[in-house]
């Protein structure tokens, strides 16, 4: 029986889409290992609920686990993922003028934390983020949450293989759906944030920055446009420089998290 899948895609992660054969949308995760223009160590981790690690359960067991995803990739099958990433999304690729690097779509790419291949569905919901100007006189609510939907998932489980961004070998996991209400929903969490970050039920949105700081967060993205690539940083707003900002995305209510820090991006 058909199932909706929803992911959950927090923290240091790109969206870049691709078309040329097959719709799709890469997430990319770029490597961070500390001392990154003052950024400390991302961690990479798929997180779910217990529950969906056997068939046939009703609702959440509030109990979490999480699997490091550190130079890993898995991919989501489908019939064509949507290309159009929300607005509430800066969009990378389009400030440099450039795309990501040709490797990091390939096999054997370097300079990632982790890879995620969209093969079907949509972006459908963003948290609202913090108030940023994005280029001047640009003020932005930037998020740092984002809610990728694919609503029927044929067969009753989602295999995953994660594959090693190194050398293809496979490890094997099995997550199913559970009944919520009148629906079979899975909804799993792709996190890379600082190890702070990923502790349990993180509600908390983090030190507020200075008016004026730049979100130094975002520039491990600009390695993926290749060396020299000039730095093009969001300066943090107050939020009611953004009370008239819009999105061509709904806001997702529900997402809490840690909207100072870690902001998703695009990749072109």
């Amino acid at each position: 029986m058909p199932f909706k899948l929803q992911i959950e895609f927090a923290g240091l992660c790109m969206f870049a889409a691709r078309s040329d054969d097959h719709p799709r949308m890469y997430v990319l995760m770029p490597s961070v290992r500390g001392n990154h223009h003052g950024v400390g160590l991302h961690i990479p981790v798929l997180k779910f609920d217990t529950n969906h690690l056997q068939p046939g359960q009703t609702g959440g067991s509030g109990l979490f686990a999480q699997k490091l995803l550190r130079n890993r990739e898995f991919v989501i099958p489908g019939s064509g993922a949507a290309q159009p990433i929300c607005s509430q999304i800066a969009d990378v690729g389009q400030a440099t003028g450039k795309q990501v690097l040709p490797n990091l779509l390939g096999p054997s790419p370097s300079g990632l934390a982790a890879r995620v291949t969209l093969l079907g569905g949509a972006m459908t919901a963003v948290a609202r983020g913090a108030c940023w100007e994005w280029q001047a006189g640009e003020y932005r609510t930037l998020s740092h949450r984002a809610l990728w939907e694919v609503p029927a998932m044929e067969g009753d489980a989602l295999p995953i293989e994660l594959l090693s961004l190194a050398t293809s070998q496979p490890e094997h996991l099995t997550l199913y759906p559970v009944t919520a209400g009148s629906e079979l929903v899975l909804r799993i969490n792709v996190h890379h944030m600082t190890a702070e970050d990923l502790v349990p039920e993180q509600t908390s949105t983090g030190r507020r920055p200075d008016v004026g700081d730049y979100g130094w967060h975002f520039a491990p993205y600009y390695d993926l446009f290749g060396p020299q690539t000039p730095l093009r940083l969001p300066r943090f707003r107050p939020d009611a420089d953004c009370l008239s900002a819009t999105g061509t995305c709904a806001e997702w209510l529900e997402s809490g998290g840690l909207a100072y820090n870690c902001m998703l991006a695009g990749g072109g």
